[in-house]
């Protein structure tokens, strides 16, 4: 916008629409000078300046290709196959299913193959029960040093626990380690019914008290504890009422 080319009437005009004061008393320098300042300080040259030409070529120019940001590799961690330990597991699944896990070291390997001059350890897994009669054995497999197994043992609400040895060149079985005992669970429903409701309406004062409200020292008298107490008894006696209705 060249100012200089306008007529005063223009100029007048264009300063009227920006209401700068004094005007019509402004010469044609004055007026430019003055619409050039309030031009630059709203910021309207400055605009036009920043403001493309749209022509063809910027109508028809392609957007860019945002390209996918690469997701961040996710840190893997080694999770070994074995404890390389002494263990043994014996978990009830149901009243007749039962799973075992062992594992028997390296170094507990090597041992018994030493002390009992084995070339290789023969190992056998066995299942013990243990109830009023006594204790019996309920089921043995062979095995190597190390898996795991499931029994189908039917014994509901009997103690079983899991025990894990070794064949000696002669026949006779040494026992290597033993699982915890566990009681399995019972295959019938539970004949205990847990009280769903509970009524105290005859100790509500002892409830009360045992808030650490002390009735000699309450600021509303000693008839408001009764009161509260009183009100608690005839909401519970109602609604007990109420629920046998």
């Amino acid at each position: 916008m060249k100012l200089e080319s306008m007529t005063k009437k223009e100029l007048n005009d264009l300063a009227k629409k920006h209401d700068i004061k004094r005007r019509s008393v402004m010469t044609k320098p004055e007026l430019i000078k003055a619409i050039n300042d309030v031009m630059k300080k709203s910021g309207v040259q400055k605009l036009k300046q920043k403001t493309p030409a749209v022509g063809y070529e910027a109508a028809t120019k392609p957007l860019p290709v945002l390209k996918a940001k690469t997701p961040e590799p996710i840190p893997s961690y080694y999770v070994a196959p074995y404890y390389h330990q002494d263990i043994i597991f014996f978990l009830p699944v149901s009243p007749g299913s039962e799973y075992v896990y062992w594992e028997v070291s390296p170094d507990t390997d090597n041992r018994l193959k030493n002390n009992l001059e084995l070339e290789k350890c023969q190992y056998e897994l066995r299942i013990h029960c243990k109830d009023k009669t006594g204790q019996q054995m309920l089921a043995h497999c062979s095995v190597s040093s190390r898996g795991d197994y499931y029994f189908g043992l039917w014994a509901p609400l009997k103690t079983l626990w899991a025990e894990l040895g070794v064949w000696d060149k002669h026949g006779r079985f040494h026992s290597v380690m033993n699982s915890a005992y566990i009681i399995m669970p019972s295959d019938v429903v539970s004949n205990n019914v847990d009280t769903e409701w509970m009524m105290i309406t005859d100790s509500w004062e002892n409830v009360y008290k045992l808030s650490g409200v002390d009735e000699t020292k309450y600021s509303g008298g000693a008839s408001m504890p009764d009161h509260i107490v009183r009100r608690i008894r005839e909401f519970t006696e109602s609604s007990f009422q109420g629920d046998k209705r």
